[in-house]
């Protein structure tokens, strides 16, 4: 439906000082969770491959222990594109007295766009316990199952617990111990917790307190005093489970291709003499390596 000039009626009349538009909006705040790429094709593929497992000691003139490397599971990101448009007759166009606000309404569409993007990019968290929403292994990016050579790995507490200190250090431990597709022990460090609002405060005490927090004892904090998560905490308002928590680590959990950058198009109906504005993001976000996060649904 086209914008006519009974739908800005007010904009036809003299006398107006100014405009309310609250831009204040939210900017690409995923941006420091992810590994950004370009990409020129409809779809992307990330393939996990198996190395060689731990050597095996050889006794005097046997043969050596044989192994191979070998390709295990796609990862695949298909680039979506999303849209938003608006159109405005030419009577509303030629009798619009503050033409002038019409970057106004032109960046008001890039929000729309940055909107949609910051939900995506938090739709492998939000569906990272989901066993409807499997990685390329057939398991959720946080799992207890994840397949590898000699068994499976965890990157997921084992026990459903809320936010903690206690629940911290576990799942820094757990980190040490997760292993690649040939079972060779990682040297994969933590670094940041990324929570929904309702959790930043509980968040900020535990990863900033020296001494243990909420407690009268003259305990150091080993989280802080060891600087265990040296990029802090990360609150994004696009987490939809308010009790679910994440450790992000070295590995490259998540990833974003960009198939075409914000993009705007401008056409004008020969017939009816609308204008139409089109504004266009075409992209993906996905899971690449759950080495990479290690997280918990809450309590």
């Amino acid at each position: 439906m086209a914008t006519t000039t009974s739908m800005i009626a007010r904009l036809m009349e003299p006398g107006l000082q100014g405009f309310v538009y609250d831009m204040r909006h939210n900017d690409d705040i995923w941006k420091p969770l992810y590994g950004i790429y370009k990409s020129d094709k409809n779809v992307e593929y990330d393939l996990a491959m198996k190395a060689y497992g731990i050597a095996q000691l050889k006794a005097q003139g046997a043969a050596a222990a044989m192994d191979d490397a070998e390709q295990r599971y796609l990862n695949t990101f298909v680039h979506q594109i999303y849209a938003i448009a608006t159109q405005m007759t030419r009577e509303a166009i030629e009798d619009n007295l503050y033409s002038r606000e019409a970057p106004q309404m032109s960046r008001a569409m890039k929000v729309s766009l940055r909107e949609v993007t910051n939900v995506n990019a938090m739709q492998p968290l939000n569906q990272a316990f989901s066993p409807n929403k499997p990685m390329g292994d057939g398991q959720s990016l946080c799992s207890t199952q994840h397949p590898i050579s000699n068994g499976v790995v965890s990157n997921r507490a084992s026990t459903i617990t809320q936010l903690n200190e206690t629940a911290i250090e576990q799942g820094l431990i757990d980190i040490q111990y997760l292993r690649d597709q040939a079972g060779i022990l990682l040297n994969n460090l933590a670094v940041r917790l990324i929570v929904p609002p309702q959790l930043k405060f509980t968040a900020a005490r535990i990863n900033g307190s020296q001494f243990t927090p909420q407690s009268a004892n003259n305990a150091i904090n080993p989280i802080n005093t060891m600087n265990l998560l040296p990029k802090g905490v990360v609150d994004n308002p696009y987490l939809t489970n308010p009790g679910a928590w994440f450790i992000q680590t070295e590995a490259e959990a998540l990833k974003y291709f960009e198939r075409s950058p914000v993009r705007t198009d401008i056409s004008t109906d020969p017939l009816t003499q609308n204008l139409t504005v089109v504004a266009t993001i075409r992209h993906s976000f996905g899971p690449s390596d759950y080495n990479g996060i290690y997280g918990s649904p809450g309590a």
